[in-house]
């Protein structure tokens, strides 16, 4: 037995796959998810480096913030946002109200905005709003600015990671 020939209404919606297929939009960069680093430190200061521990869950990312001796100051939970090209979220995080001799007399826990921005590989840009006027008394951030902080990877002991080697001029 000879089969039938495809009759005209299949070259018609083969015909019409084609076309929509052409007329799809190429994924964009930033619709391509990053992958993040799990350890990144501020570049080191006399008291030492801020820390930051990150899971990743394809478009998720969790973050532990840590102050130098690793005790964690707050988490955050951030979702891919492909339009902004970061992973933008909240985090919580403690403010230390201070008595007059500098001592912690109370704490209160805050949300802070923020958007992670992977520069490359190893840095990673961090835009978040920064308390600029707290009321203590009844644990209230009333006024806040975007600021803005570069992160440097690090392996799992906090130390920067080697510089690549070979591969072009140095």
């Amino acid at each position: 037995m000879f089969a039938k020939a495809p009759s005209l209404a299949v070259y018609a919606i083969l015909a019409a796959t084609v076309v929509v297929a052409a007329q799809a939009p190429a994924g964009d960069a930033k619709s391509v998810i990053p992958t993040v680093g799990k350890f990144y430190a501020l570049p080191q200061t006399d008291m030492g480096s801020l820390r930051v521990a990150f899971e990743q869950k394809s478009d998720v990312l969790s973050g532990t913030w840590m102050t130098p001796d690793g005790e964690i100051y707050g988490r955050g939970e951030y979702r891919w946002d492909a339009t902004a090209g970061c992973f933008a979220g909240i985090s919580t995080t403690v403010n230390h109200c201070l008595a007059d001799d500098g001592r912690t007399e109370s704490t209160f826990q805050y949300q802070v905005r923020e958007q992670l921005f992977v520069v490359n590989e190893r840095e990673l840009r961090d835009r978040f709003t920064k308390p600029l006027d707290v009321d203590c008394s009844v644990g209230l951030v009333e006024k806040f600015k975007w600021d803005e902080r570069q992160w440097m990877a690090t392996d799992k002991d906090w130390k920067p990671l080697a510089p690549r080697s070979g591969g072009g001029n140095q």
